[in-house]
């Protein structure tokens, strides 16, 4: 127990997220780790975990060197096309649908992940995604995201991509 505290401390957790039936996994640069009842092991990423998130029941990292990744139970999985978000910032991953999903870089602006490739989401306001940075993103409602940028305030999406409220 004593351990599990300082671990705790020590390692500067950044996320926290509830996968599966009671299965808490805990991200940091340096690894994932997760407890079900106790401190498990610790899944090393292939260079840094930069980014994690469940999104409709997967537990996605993004390691900065590799791309996306998929944790399932003790390991970790490329997913297919993943390597295409190597070198880019990922800073959400939001439902498109069940098996489509939109991915928000900071520089880059916004990818589709549809489980097969990545490739970057071709909506008219994409580009101007990646002049003002997506800093996160939440799902607003069934057919809404609320974005946040760094310089360029608050912007809901539909899922078609278009502009629904824009709050600079």
């Amino acid at each position: 127990p004593l351990f599990r505290i300082q671990a705790l401390k020590i390692l500067k957790i950044y996320g926290a997220f509830i996968n599966g039936i009671m299965k808490l996994y805990f991200t940091h640069k340096r690894g994932c780790f997760y407890d079900e009842d106790k401190l498990q092991e610790i899944i090393k990423p292939k260079s840094r975990y930069v980014f994690a998130g469940v999104v409709n029941g997967l537990l996605l990292v993004h390691d900065e060197k590799f791309g996306l990744m998929e944790v399932r139970g003790h390991k970790i999985y490329d997913v297919v096309g993943g390597h295409v978000l190597a070198g880019k910032m990922v800073t959400t991953i939001l439902p498109l649908s069940e098996n489509k999903f939109l991915i928000g870089t900071i520089n880059d602006g916004f990818y589709i992940w549809d489980m097969q490739k990545i490739y970057p989401w071709g909506v008219s306001v994409n580009p101007l995604f990646k002049d003002i940075n997506i800093f996160c993103g939440i799902q607003y409602n069934k057919d809404l995201f609320a974005i946040g940028t760094i310089q360029g305030g608050l912007l809901v999406i539909d899922k078609q991509g278009d502009v629904v409220m824009h709050i600079d």
